[in-house]
């Protein structure tokens, strides 16, 4: 497995620490509240920002378990001290599942740490883990996981997901709503897909040369 995602659990070879990735993690978070909510053109219908990129760093770096926490945190914390409505636990809970799916597609390392749970073992989970999760850390790899994860993210949880907790909130036409994120979403998944290898190289390099520990 490359060192760069040996993080979690001490193994042969190099790993970031738990101090490492909390410090991380809060560098990141404040980060995010900032580009999410002084950076970003926000409605009560659809958001244009750049906070998937410090999001796409927690992922590749530190997994869906740090990813959904500091997604989950940055809802929470941005919308009760710079809120633009009234707050909706629906949309933390998004942010949560858009962390973790991330964290899961995005960071190679869960391959071998995957396999030893008791769903790895299974034959879904082989299955699973030869499609999705890989040791891999080529370009090749991260981009058809990318791929896969802006689906079930930038469709499946920002159009159709989002489309149904505002529904609930404002009363809006289930399918209007779908319509007004789906232009936005549709080029957001087109700025992420040539931004994200960048990011993933820039972060591949730095971080194994400054955050890791033998």
């Amino acid at each position: 497995m490359p060192s760069f995602f040996m993080c979690g659990k001490k193994k042969e070879g190099i790993f970031m620490s738990k101090i490492k990735k909390i410090v991380i993690s809060a560098l990141l978070l404040a980060i995010l509240i900032i580009s999410d909510r002084f950076l970003s053109i926000n409605t009560n219908f659809f958001t244009i920002n750049l906070s998937f990129i410090p999001s796409m760093i927690v992922a590749i770096l530190l997994g869906p378990v740090y990813g959904a926490l500091v997604l989950g945190l940055t809802d929470y914390i941005g919308a009760h001290l710079f809120p633009f409505g009234e707050y909706f636990p629906g949309f933390t809970a998004s942010a949560v599942l858009k962390g973790f799916i991330c964290g899961l597609l995005l960071h190679p390392g869960l391959k071998e740490t995957f396999l030893e749970t008791k769903i790895g073992k299974t034959k879904i989970g082989n299955i699973i883990s030869k499609m999705l999760l890989s040791k891999d850390a080529s370009i090749k790899r991260f981009m058809i996981n990318l791929v896969i994860t802006l689906i079930i993210v930038r469709f499946g949880i920002n159009i159709f997901i989002q489309a149904f907790w505002l529904n609930i909130l404002y009363g809006k036409a289930y399918v209007a709503i779908i319509m007004t994120r789906l232009v936005t979403q549709a080029t957001m998944f087109v700025v992420q897909i040539i931004v994200a290898p960048i990011i993933y190289k820039i972060t591949k390099k730095e971080m194994d040369k400054f955050l890791m520990e033998e």
